[in-house]
């Protein structure tokens, strides 16, 4: 796909500062699901803490939006378990996202990320779970 879309506004708030700064591009974009391509700066490849945290960010502002999006009026979501597998920790300067929304429900949703570096090599997968709280709980 060469074709990108404006950077959906709620994933743009969730996305953490040091990813605002890279050159993020919005690929495809359902309610269900989200691709995203991200070139970090080469700077960032020389510190493995802040890629990664940067992967984390990523992965986790995509899962976040996705959940948001699907909420019913009324309702915001928290979340409460994030689990990261770097698989391949050398530094990718161009990284593919793929995430989508695994289960939407009454009280829990679940999303999952996967990315992928310049080679289609999967270089880590998240899952997140997230409370779904009526506004007045929250």
């Amino acid at each position: 796909m060469t074709s990108t879309s404006p950077i959906d506004p709620l994933l743009q708030i969730a996305l953490a500062p040091w990813v605002q700064l890279e050159q993020l591009q919005q690929l495809e974009r359902s309610p269900q699901h989200i691709h995203l391509a991200l070139s970090l700066a080469p700077l960032l490849l020389q510190h493995p803490e802040h890629y990664a945290h940067s992967l984390h960010a990523l992965a986790g502002s995509a899962m976040s939006c996705l959940v948001e999006g699907a909420l019913q009026p009324g309702f915001t979501q928290r979340n409460v378990a994030l689990h990261a597998s770097l698989i391949h920790p050398e530094p990718s300067q161009r990284v593919v996202l793929h995430a989508r929304l695994s289960r939407q429900g009454r009280s829990v949703s679940f999303a999952e990320a996967s990315l992928y570096n310049e080679d289609n090599i999967v270089i880590a997968h998240y899952q997140g779970t997230y409370a779904l709280l009526n506004a007045a709980q929250a």
